[in-house]
């Protein structure tokens, strides 16, 4: 699948409309429809057969290990738009990705101490190449973040050199304790609405992400967490759709490791799986550093009539175990098999 919504607040990150401002709240709308983006494809639950089920645990685990915040993110003078990864190629930002990123860009407007307390006003960050971002905010007190404030983040053909975002990202802040300046220990939740697009300059593909979630963020000394929850997010790739529903996200980064430890649970439907799948962590992730290979975890894939297939990570960070329930369908495993995690999305099932 070349659809992952990969490390957006990861610094899980994100992508537009062009069209746009979401309204904040994350609501649900009843729809499959996200501001002004509609996921169109295949909603039927998956069967899961010997001939699919390698490549459908593939796709799952590639939007999971992308669907993380990157705790190095935005920490220079210009905002980042888009972060990448070392393997995966051109994907969708990651939700925990968005958050992040909106916290980091907060200092650089000089929010906490510029603004006037429950006025509303804007600023204008240039972007490396062209473009900008303009913030408009509304806080409670001109000296802190508080509960009530609002963000507005629009990103104005922002261009950081391989890619150009437009759209918006709105974040509101329900609590909020620690620094202001958010460079020591702080705790914070919220919720952000974002309809966003970025286009890669290289290849011309454009990607876009719409939807709204709940946001957890805190950090104690050397460990970073973060948590996003929701009920629905859309992605889209040209033809290719993506859809989360009743998702959770969290992890832990350690960076004194380094190591992290993370968990979801969503229900995924996309073009590339041809329908919709359930996915459940049952035992969460953990890695030495942050883009290792997890050497815990167990995470399960359930499709049509309880059918299901599971990856359980192997101590070594080279390799996962699959096993599978398919044909008896009995809640035991038919077989298991060993592979590494470089071939998870082109293994087939015997």
């Amino acid at each position: 699948m070349n659809i992952s919504i990969r490390g957006i607040l990861s610094p899980v990150v994100m992508v537009t409309v062009l069209l746009g401002l979401v309204a904040c709240g994350g609501g649900d709308s009843g729809s499959d429809t996200t501001g002004a983006l509609t996921y169109t494809g295949p909603t039927a639950i998956v069967d899961l057969t010997t001939t699919d089920a390698g490549s459908v645990a593939g796709d799952v685990w590639s939007n999971i290990d992308a669907l993380s915040f990157n705790p190095s993110g935005v920490v220079d003078g210009t905002p980042t738009a888009v972060q990448t990864r070392p393997a995966g190629g051109t994907s969708l930002p990651g939700l925990n990705e968005q958050v992040r990123r909106a916290v980091n860009l907060l200092p650089r407007f000089n929010a906490t101490e510029a603004l006037p307390a429950g006025v509303t006003t804007s600023q204008t960050l240039a972007c490396s190449v062209s473009g900008s971002i303009t913030m408009t905010a509304n806080q409670q007190d001109s000296n802190k973040l508080s509960p009530g404030d609002r963000y507005e983040l629009r990103f104005n053909n922002c261009d950081q050199g391989t890619d150009v975002t437009s759209g918006s990202l709105s974040m509101n802040i329900d609590s909020f304790s620690g620094d202001p300046a958010l460079m020591t220990d702080y705790a914070m939740a919220g919720r952000v609405s974002f309809d966003v697009t970025v286009r890669d300059k290289s290849t011309g593909a454009s990607f876009r992400g719409a939807g709204g979630m709940n946001f957890e963020q805190s950090q104690t000394g050397t460990v970073m967490s973060s948590r996003v929850y929701g009920t629905r997010v859309v992605f889209s790739e040209g033809a290719r759709q993506l859809m989360l529903r009743d998702f959770d996200f969290w992890e832990d980064f350690d960076s004194a490791g380094p190591s992290r430890t993370y968990s979801a649970d969503f229900t995924l439907s996309s073009t590339d799986i041809g329908g919709t799948v359930i996915v459940q962590t049952l035992v969460p992730f953990q890695s030495t550093g942050y883009f290792a290979n997890p050497t815990v975890g167990s995470l399960r894939i359930t499709g049509a009539n309880d059918a299901w297939v599971q990856l359980d990570a192997e101590s070594d960070g080279q390799n996962v175990t699959l096993s599978w329930d398919l044909n008896p369908i009995d809640g035991t495993a038919d077989a298991s098999k060993t592979v590494l995690w470089e071939g998870l999305p082109t293994t087939t099932i015997p």
